[in-house]
């Protein structure tokens, strides 16, 4: 077994890294509090294949996951999908200056919103059914 020896500046950067995530849960901490947020509903995603979720989105995950405040619940993609065909699509106006991209994931969250308020329920929504089925 070989062992690596890590240089000064690594370490360095390591801790910083640790710091810059603690001061992130913080941040996300206070605001939530400040907000009133007790529950985030999130798209499940798929760490593989051929439509995997971003590095990014697992991250932000793990940040709302370090606070005990805050209640954290997947939503199954295809759940919403099929709630969206038995309800109607969702139009929304819009915020204006939103790219198209900005505009797709602004949508994406309201469709898990929408959803998640109408389908309320205590158990994870993980399992690709909605709590009637």
């Amino acid at each position: 077994m070989q062992l690596r020896c890590f240089e000064v500046e690594e370490l360095r950067t390591s801790q910083s890294l640790i710091l810059q995530i603690r001061r992130l849960a913080e941040e996300t901490a206070k605001f939530a509090d400040t907000a009133g947020i007790s529950q985030i509903y999130l798209r499940s995603q798929s760490e593989s294949g051929k439509y995997p979720g971003h590095a990014f989105n697992f991250k932000i995950e793990a940040i709302v996951q370090i606070n005990p405040d805050i209640e954290l619940t997947f939503v199954n993609t295809n759940s919403v999908n099929a709630w969206l065909r038995r309800e109607g699509a969702v139009q929304i106006a819009g915020t204006p200056g939103l790219r198209a991209r900005e505009k797709g994931l602004q949508l994406k969250a309201i469709e898990t919103a929408l959803f998640a308020g109408a389908t309320q329920s205590s158990r994870s929504f993980s399992d690709g059914k909605l709590p009637d089925e």
